[in-house]
């Protein structure tokens, strides 16, 4: 018999959930457990004893996703972790993973503000939704921080025909050179189709951000710019959690939170203004050359400008400079190599870049508050 942890309204097919288990597996895997997912619809009391007897849990995940999943009667002798958004279900005797939704609407107010776009526009849920509400008051406390105003509308979960024309009418009214924050990639979507039905571009009009980045079937994600959640980090904290409680080196009530991992920057962000040819061939020479040692000032000199005039020209087209997107560029390759690769780490600064191995642990450090190596050991994929 295999010793296993059971997750209850789990499916593989789900994006979400894919990196949820992935997280449990590389954890219980180390303790020579297996992850057992179970469908909602599967977690009947019949099923649920045959895996009982079966798996021999030592331990249930339950997740909540937008709905909460009561724990079947069968697991409640169990130890028990819950994975959901809404701090406020976890009062009493309860384990839980929780997503710093604060933390997501001030990244996404960084990212846009850098911009320095003409104005700033935010998208949210109109129905109570904590993960909405709590990003959306974020980002709106560090709006007023800097006295801005930020032109907001709020749509019903569920799209319905009135809701779209309430979102067309205010898309119409936004003007050219906004940054727009939608608080989930699927609003994000609707976002852009209404812009599209109001003939503002985007890029070149408007600045759109989403949250999630987790590419679905729709043919907009490709291309749109969204904050990374550590959903596998999630469900590695969930299955440690777990593990600890089990062991007696945790007693409930408790909980953790993960935050978002990173601003994948896509298309929908790039720019505020129209670019201009030279800066659409610089883009793709950093992206090819950047860790080749590509500087700021080579670009200037190839294009035979000042680097000041170069500057001011790159970051009126890209909202950001030109140093900040060889970094972007850079900092991605460190993670892929971190992530996805057994490479020393010693060896990661010269394959990206750097100049040395010290400037690249201080930058990663500043960047991303931690270590190369916790980094690696958070996120390490097989």
């Amino acid at each position: 018999m295999t010793t296993s942890i059971i997750v209850i309204n789990a499916s593989p097919k789900d994006a979400v959930d894919r990196l949820r288990l992935a997280g449990m597996s590389r954890y219980a895997g180390v303790l020579g457990m297996r992850v057992v997912p179970v469908a909602r619809e599967n977690a009947t009391a019949d099923a649920l004893r045959r895996m009982l007897a079966e798996w021999k849990p030592v331990g249930c995940i339950v997740s909540h996703s937008d709905s909460r999943m009561p724990v079947p009667g069968v697991l409640r002798r169990l130890p028990t972790v819950h994975l959901e958004c809404q701090a406020g279900f976890s009062n009493g005797d309860v384990c839980s993973v929780l997503l710093d939704n604060a933390a997501v609407g001030e990244m996404a107010f960084r990212e846009l503000e850098a911009a320095r776009p003409k104005a700033h526009a935010l998208v949210r849920f109109s129905d109570p939704i904590e993960y909405s509400d709590v990003r959306a008051a974020r980002f709106l406390a560090l709006a007023r921080e800097k006295g801005i105003d930020v032109l907001q509308t709020a749509l019903p979960y569920f799209p319905c025909e009135a809701s779209g024309r309430a979102l067309a009418a205010w898309a119409a009214s936004l003007p050219r050179g906004t940054a727009v924050f939608a608080v989930s990639d699927p609003l994000a979507r609707r976002t852009a189709a209404a812009l599209a039905a109001a003939h503002r571009a985007i890029p070149r009009d408007i600045r759109l951000l989403g949250v999630d980045n987790v590419r679905q079937s729709e043919p907009l994600a490709p291309w749109l710019s969204s904050i990374e959640l550590d959903f596998e980090h999630e469900g590695w904290l969930a299955a440690r959690m777990l593990c600890d409680v089990v062991s007696g080196r945790l007693h409930p009530p408790v909980s953790v939170t993960f935050g978002p991992r990173m601003v994948v920057r896509n298309e929908s962000t790039r720019s505020l203004l129209r670019r201009t040819q030279f800066v659409s061939e610089a883009v793709d020479m950093i992206r090819r050359e950047a860790c080749d040692g590509l500087s700021a000032d080579d670009l200037a000199s190839r294009f035979r400008c000042s680097r000041s005039l170069f500057d001011l020209r790159f970051r009126e087209a890209m909202g950001h400079s030109a140093y900040d997107e060889i970094l972007h560029v850079r900092l991605a390759h460190v993670d892929t190599l971190l992530t996805r690769t057994k490479t020393r780490i010693d060896a990661i600064a010269g394959m990206c870049g750097f100049d040395s191995e010290h400037a690249l642990r201080c930058l990663f450090r500043r960047r991303f508050g931690m270590s190369m190596r916790a980094w690696r050991r958070r996120h390490a994929r097989p």
